[in-house]
């Protein structure tokens, strides 16, 4: 089983598209002012959805959304750069993983990581 697709709801269509952009993703459907798809990227990507509401979305006990990266420290430092707003900087743990999270325009905490394959082999 794979995930493919993802739907986000938004109270903020327009700066939920450029939070994700800066993030890395390609808008590859605009049917704006309700609807914008988004694709990962690479050859075995998903595709997120950001669909507006009129009312926010509840958050409290919502989804940890993670998108895994090549590079967490560039889309780190690229999200800085435009003013995403940061949750947490990036961080190593000791299984390999490097993290780090930032909000999105409704407040949903969004977290992009890269696992270290050779800590796996290491074990």
């Amino acid at each position: 089983m794979k995930l493919r697709h993802i739907e986000l709801h938004t109270t903020k269509l327009e700066e939920a598209a450029h939070f994700y952009r800066h993030l890395g993703f390609e808008e590859i459907l605009d049917e704006r002012p309700h609807h914008v798809l988004l694709a990962a990227g690479g050859d075995d990507s998903g595709t997120l959805s950001l669909i507006r509401f009129e009312v926010a979305p509840a958050l409290t006990g919502g989804p940890l959304i993670y998108f895994e990266c090549e590079n967490v420290d560039e889309v780190y430092q690229r999200a800085s750069e435009v003013g995403l707003k940061i949750a947490f900087e990036p961080t190593s743990k000791p299984s390999g993983r490097r993290e780090a999270g930032f909000f999105d325009p409704d407040g949903q905490l969004i977290c992009i990581y890269h696992k270290d394959r050779k800590a796996d082999r290491a074990l």
